[in-house]
């Protein structure tokens, strides 16, 4: 016999125990799952958010999101900004992240 990835899939043996769950069971498990993601969630926003240093690689005007201003960048000059806006402005190559905010082996390390 085939042992099935997740077992309680498996159609070939009764599962009694998934079908006698209570519906308390159930909400506890749906309650339970909501907490987890909304804890995700909250540390993600929390780590999107961090202030990040990064250096601008070519002069970029003022860029003007909704109820945000950001710069005008001057090339060769390091700035602090959030996480996401650091990402972004890497991915347009407008800056790239100092060597001293980039995770390495030893800052790891620390961390564990």
């Amino acid at each position: 016999m085939v042992t099935p990835w997740f077992p309680l899939l498996d159609l070939n043996q009764p599962n009694d125990n998934s079908l006698e769950r209570s519906l308390g069971e159930k909400e506890q498990f749906a309650e339970l799952t909501a907490k987890s993601s909304t804890a995700i969630g909250d540390s993600d926003f929390v780590f999107e958010n961090t202030p990040v240093r990064v250096m601008c690689n070519r002069n970029c005007p003022e860029i003007q999101l909704v109820g945000l201003k950001l710069g005008p960048f001057e090339e060769g000059k390091e700035y602090e900004i959030q996480y996401w806006i650091a990402n972004e402005l890497e991915r347009a190559g407008i800056a790239r992240f100092r060597d001293e905010e980039l995770l390495d082996t030893r800052k790891l390390d620390k961390i564990l």
